[in-house]
């Protein structure tokens, strides 16, 4: 999911990351246009802490969000990461235990490991890790919850 992009062009940025089992981890982050990430957070994540969460961001935000495949959250994350490669600046701390995630989930990474694509189920349980995919939030309702 994407938010709107603010006055000063920074916008969130939700990626589910689905594992085996019904393991799930959510990576929320604060992009800028021009600087790159200025904050993350999130890990493992319940089906109703999820359902939650969202419930509570659609009443209390006051910027669009908007429902994107993964590949274009993941992309947004990308162009992040290299605003902070033009700037020679590096992301939070916080995104260290990210960055793999991510880097396995881009498009041109999955093609290269012949994976399925974001959106396709990893085998892990647990905290975020390259076997992890992004997925859409109400593709993986329709898969969980049936």
């Amino acid at each position: 999911m994407l938010s709107g992009i603010d006055g000063t062009g920074s916008r969130a940025v939700w990626v589910l990351f689905e594992g085996g089992f019904g393991g799930a981890a959510l990576c929320s982050l604060i992009v800028n246009d021009t600087a790159g990430i200025l904050d993350v957070a999130g890990g493992d994540i319940t089906k109703k802490r999820l359902e939650e969460e969202l419930k509570s961001l659609r009443a209390s935000q006051k910027l669009p969000w908007i429902e994107v495949e993964p590949a274009r959250a993941v992309n947004a994350v990308g162009e992040a990461l290299a605003s902070h490669a033009t700037l020679g600046t590096t992301p939070p701390p916080a995104f260290d235990r990210w960055k793999r995630v991510f880097e396995a989930a881009s498009p041109t990474a999955d093609t290269r490991r012949g994976g399925r694509g974001p959106g396709g189920l990893g085998g892990h349980l647990g905290p975020p890790s390259s076997s992890m995919k992004p997925t859409r939030e109400r593709e993986r309702t329709i898969r969980t919850y049936g």
